[in-house]
């Protein structure tokens, strides 16, 4: 049951943000197990055998919390095995999901042990979001950031439903501070209506601008090798708007039904587009995986150096990136996908280390380079697309009278409004303010009010009009 789907819309998020504001008014603990039994809901939509992965995992790593509150001082060595344990468990319980089918059928292990081709039922919902979000819940338990949570509020900030599917991720003790408020949500209609604002805003960005270039995309990256230069160059760029727009669509979406609810949780996107370093993209971009990055990965492996330098600075980032890459899948893509994120962070640390400077101009426009590039990697089904893409990109041979050959069916089956959104498409990512942006600046009025409803009913015809296209990111 996806968020931009008629039944989460019309039936599910109505009734529940209803239900539970009206049960919070009363007693928070009944308004906790009614917004988990949504939660469950909504999560079994996904399939039942991806229930059970996520209640192993809720319970597993309640058990474990439990393990290492108990074992008391670090001295004694207990705490740090149970840590040890716990993030051995989530290790392996990602990596079965993300990787253990593809390494049977490369190596053919899977016809060796007589397994059928697709023995891996599926890939969980959610399940590398709220893995990392398990690890960093028994860090901050071992580190005495937090207490282990009581069973029922550990189960609901795992499900928590704004955030199961693709994030933003959210620390286990912060969650439980929303849902331990003691005051119910306002009554004033504030957190409704800004909520209801930050909803609609993604769920146009998703299925009206993001679909909409994807029909583009999926051209270009389906005729790789047969693509014009200009085709090249407009199929990836094209390709790092919709997945932007896809991906902070969701992430408005979860806000959005969070502030409905009455709970706030962080923001993911803040204008990476338009970030004048790559550093300064990663601050902007997927924020929360970021700050898992640089907390769980790079600071760890920082302090495991006996001496800091500049150098071993670089290459911490770089191992950090490689493995934040390999997290989002199991191809020499993703793997290449972060090392050269990497190595551009690496190189970036390095010329700052040297105090050189570049102006903002000249520093987008390479941020952009860089990031289109990692992402045609990211993109590409295996790296022989990669390699068309890339060749296609220098193609100084093509005939400029067919430069739109490939991609023009997909401009031509709807050419006007497609046209349209190519061009609203850039000035939303990079020209106007973030959703977050304008509801923090915005008052309620008659025509914010038709204005949101007109986003609403836009979105509702699009997704009435074209197939039904998944979240990007809820693949990972």
């Amino acid at each position: 049951m996806a968020f931009h789907s008629f039944r989460f819309l019309l039936l599910f998020l109505p009734f529940v943000i209803v239900a539970y504001r009206a049960l919070r008014k009363r007693q928070p603990v009944p308004a906790h197990y009614f917004l988990l039994a949504a939660a469950i809901a909504f999560y079994v939509q996904s399939g039942l055998g991806n229930v059970a992965v996520i209640c192993l995992s809720i319970l597993a790593n309640f058990f474990f919390a439990r393990k290492i509150q108990q074992a008391g001082d670090h001295a004694d060595g207990g705490g740090v095995n149970w840590l040890r344990a716990g993030l051995a468990f989530n290790v392996l319980l990602l990596c079965y999901f993300k990787y253990a089918a593809t390494f049977a059928a490369s190596t053919g292990l899977g016809a060796a042990l007589g397994l059928a081709p697709n023995w891996r039922t599926g890939f969980p919902l959610g399940v590398s979001f709220f893995t990392i979000q398990q690890i960093m819940y028994l860090v901050d338990v071992y580190e005495r950031l937090s207490k282990a949570s009581p069973l029922p509020e550990h189960a609901l900030a795992v499900a928590y439903f704004p955030c199961v599917s693709a994030g933003p991720i959210v620390r286990v003790r912060n969650l439980a501070k929303e849902f331990n408020k003691l005051t119910p949500p306002t009554d004033d209609g504030a957190g409704l209506a800004t909520g209801l604002l930050r909803f609609a805003a993604g769920l146009f960005k998703k299925t009206v601008l993001a679909d909409s270039l994807g029909l583009v995309v999926a051209a270009a990256f389906s005729n790789s090798a047969g693509l014009s230069m200009a085709e090249a160059w407009l199929g990836s760029g094209l390709y790092l708007l919709q997945l932007y727009l896809d991906f902070s669509g969701y992430s408005d979406m979860a806000v959005g039904i969070a502030s409905m609810l009455g709970h706030t949780i962080p923001e993911n996107f803040n204008n990476p587009l338009i970030a004048t370093s790559i550093t300064d993209f990663w601050q902007r971009w997927h924020m929360t995986l970021t700050n898992f990055i640089t907390t769980y990965l790079y600071t760890p492996i920082v302090r495991s150096w006996e001496k800091l330098t500049l150098e071993k600075a670089m290459l911490s980032t770089i191992i950090a990136m490689v493995i934040a890459g390999v997290w989002h899948g199991s191809g020499w893509q993703f793997f290449l996908f972060g090392l050269i994120h990497g190595i551009a962070l690496a190189a970036h640390q390095g010329w700052k280390g040297k105090k050189m400077k570049m102006s903002n101009t000249a520093g987008r426009i390479l941020t952009l380079l860089v990031v289109i590039f990692a992402f045609l990697f990211f993109r590409s089904p295996d790296l022989i697309t990669t390699a068309e893409m890339l060749k296609a990109t220098v193609n100084l041979h093509a005939v400029p009278a067919a430069s739109l050959e490939i991609l023009a069916p997909a401009f031509k089956s709807n050419w006007r409004i497609t046209l349209l959104l190519c061009l609203a498409a850039p000035f939303v990512c990079f020209a106007g303010p973030t959703a977050a942006q304008f509801a923090k600046n915005c008052s309620w009025t008659k025509a914010l009010a038709i204005g949101v409803a007109l986003l609403l009913l836009t979105s509702l015809l699009f997704m009435n009009s074209v197939p039904d296209k998944g979240f990007i990111y809820a693949d990972f």
